[in-house]
Order: structure tokens, then sequence, then C-alpha cells
């Protein structure tokens, strides 16, 4: 549940109602106090998100104002230190001006700057987590449900965006069939560059820091920021988006449900060993037998980090209440690792026990949720009706995308 301490003098005229948010160092203005809960509500979301993002705790210094106006926001509006949007206008602009504001804010702050100018690679930032927030789960669900189903298909047909045009070249929210895509095309590549580094906030903090030093693109920022070690012999920024884009759309998921989660963890629970006498050469053997392979050296040390990397993203995909199951799964191979036989036995067959009760809980909540949001007949129906346009006319986007070997400038 949000707390929320309301300011509202006399009746609901203009300017008069506003929320102060300590914990966001933010206030949010609007003309009527049901525009201002949802406004304030989405901003809170999109805090939290952008501060998940780049592992960031502390209340933010700079304090940052919101104003919910009735009409198109205009080039002079706004400053480093406000935010506006327009009431009236989509929720795509809405969403993606509050980030915008939101991530200039802790720009500055890992940045140590007293302010930052945007630039491009925040703006593509904002734009990836507008599409978590509002169609990858964040804000209906709370987890991060990628659907990747269209680059997918993209990537099939042989068809890739530039990734100088999906980073320099932003598509604007008044074209909705066109910047739904191109959103999706921005959360495929955080989610690469997640994977691509094990400290995403020191990664963006010096692709910022690399583009407003000037003298370089942005596409060449982040090449340099990725660092030698992230790319193959010879091979091209292009090639290396194409190499992680058609590696993680393939591995992304249109939900992590519960049934999901749980098959991919029951086959991380049988390892893969050489075995002569097998019919295929390998025989599965199961978690509890990991000590005795470790000691007759059938598994080694690298071999048990791979099987910690693989539980790791399992748990970053995974609902809540999954992820903290999965967590003890992880303290049990460190207890292997730290040769506590006793130890890693016991914390196994806890982890097996409260995954079992945990996936319990996760499939209730689940069938609670999809109650809830069918319900909700009027949003599913414009967010859906809008994907499957996306879908139906697939072909002429990709043949667009091809054209221009990049998404077209509005």
């Amino acid at each position: 549940m949000l707390s929320l301490a309301w300011l509202a003098r006399g009746a609901e005229r203009e300017g008069e109602v506003k929320q102060y948010l300590v914990a966001e160092n933010a206030v949010v203005h609007a003309q009527v106090s049901t525009e201002l809960w949802n406004v304030t509500t989405l901003f809170q979301l999109c805090s939290r998100e952008v501060d998940g993002c780049l592992k960031v705790t502390v209340t933010p210094t700079a304090r940052l104002e919101v104003f919910v106006l009735h009409r198109p926001v205009q080039p002079g509006d706004e400053r480093t230190d406000r935010i506006v949007v327009d009431g009236t206008g989509s929720m795509d602009e809405l969403t993606l001006r509050l980030f915008r504001g939101l991530v200039a804010r802790r720009a500055a702050f890992l940045l140590k700057r007293r302010r930052v100018r945007p630039t491009q690679a925040m703006e593509f930032f904002a734009v990836a987590l507008t599409q978590r927030m509002l169609y990858a789960g964040k804000g209906a669900r709370g987890i991060y449900l990628p659907d990747f189903r269209v680059p997918r298909r993209q990537f099939a047909a042989g068809v890739f965006p530039r990734v100088d045009r999906l980073v320099e070249h932003p598509v604007a929210t008044s074209s909705p069939v066109l910047f739904r895509l191109y959103l999706v095309h921005c959360d495929l590549l955080l989610n690469c560059l997640e994977n691509a580094t094990r400290n995403l906030p020191e990664l963006l903090a010096q692709w910022w820091r690399l583009e407003m030093e000037g003298g370089r693109s942005s596409t060449a920022a982040l090449q340099e920021a990725l660092g030698e070690g992230a790319f193959r012999e010879g091979e091209t920024m292009q090639q290396w988006y194409e190499r992680q884009a058609r590696e993680r759309a393939s591995s992304g998921r249109f939900r992590n449900d519960a049934e999901t989660i749980a098959a991919e963890l029951k086959e991380l629970s049988s390892i893969p060993v050489l075995d002569a006498d097998a019919s295929a050469g390998v025989r599965l053997i199961p978690l509890e037998r990991l000590p005795e392979l470790l000691e007759s050296y059938k598994l080694d040390n690298q071999a048990l980090t791979t099987l910690q990397n693989r539980l790791l993203y399992l748990k970053r995909t995974s609902p809540p209440l999954l992820a903290d199951a999965i967590d003890e799964y992880m303290v049990a191979l460190g207890a292997i690792q730290a040769g506590k036989e006793g130890e890693f036995r016991r914390r196994l067959s806890a982890a097996k026990k409260g995954f079992a009760a945990a996936l319990k809980r996760q499939q209730q909540v689940e069938e609670l949720l999809d109650r809830v949001e069918k319900r909700d007949v009027g949003v599913d129906y414009e967010r859906n009706a809008l994907w499957e346009a996306i879908l139906r006319h697939s072909g002429e986007l990709w043949g667009v995308v091809g054209r221009a070997a990049g998404f077209p400038e509005e």
C-alpha cells in the first residue's frame, strides 16, 4: 500500500492540489485530486524502478516538481528540476516524461554533478524503462515479464535494427504502433546490457559520462563503456548487438509464470555428467549427489559457478515469492563450495520444501491476478488491440525497418 500525505486547500481549483513525497523528495501538482492520485502513484512506481535498476537507495538531494497540465507540453515548460506532463495525453508520453526527469536526476547523482543535460543514452534508458513499466509487467504486477515475440520473428527473417539508429534516433510517441515496436527493442537492448555486465549502474554511468564529454557518438560511447572484453575478435558494435539480441530474445519469456519457473528449476536440479555407459554419453545426476561428484572430480568448480549463474538469472526473472525460494538453493550451493556437506544437504532439503510452498502460493496469486485482469476489459482490449496491430502489420513494419536498416526518423 502507498502511504500518501495530502495537502489540498479548499475546493478542487487549479493549482490548489499537490502532494509532497518525502522518500522521493518530490512534489506533484495537479488540478484535481483523482488526477493527482494517479500521477503520484505512477511517479512513485517509476522512481522505484529507476532506483532499483541503478541500485541507489539514498533519498535524492535534488527536489523534483511534477506539474500536470491540461494542454500539450511546450519546449519552455520543463527545467532540470521540473517535470511537466499533459494529463490529457497518452500514457506512453506521460510515463516517458516521468522517467526522463527521474533518470536525469539519478544520473547527476551517479556522475557527482549538480545537474546534467539529457543525453541520447539517458533517453534510451528512459524509453526502455517505459516499456517495462507499462507493457512488461513492472507496473501491473511488480515483476518483469518481457515479451520479445516480435523481435524474434524479425530476427528469424534476418532483420535487425541498426544499433546506432536505436540509440540515437528515438521514435516519437505520436506514432503509437512504431513507438510500441521501438519500446520493445529498447527493452531488449537494455536486457542485453544487463546480461553483458555484472554492474549495470557502472556501465550506464560510464556511457553517460563518455557521451557528455563529447567528441563521440552515443553508440561509440556505449562501445567504449562496454570495453574490448565484451567483443569477439574483429566484432563490430552492430555484430555484438545482433549476437546479443538474438540470444536474449530467444531466452525472453512472454510470462514468467510459476509453471515456467518450476520447470526450469527442475531442469537445473539435475546435473549433466559425462558417462560412456549412458545412451547419449551424458547422465543426469540429482543435485543431492553434488558432493560425491565434486569429490570424484566429475564436476569442476567452473561447472558449479555456471549452475549458480543460471540460478541467479532464474531468480532475476522470477516473481518475488519464487525468487526468495530460489535464494535458498544458492545458499545451499555456497555451503558445498565452502566444503560444508552436511549444511549443504540440510539447506537443499529446506530449499525444496520452501520452493514447493512458495510455488503453491504463487499459483494462487496468479489465478487471482488473472481474474482481476479479466474484469478490466477496457484496458486489456486497448492494449491487446494495439499489440495485435503490431503483430498483424509486422511484415510492413519489418519492411520499413529493413529498407532503412534501422528505425525510420520522424
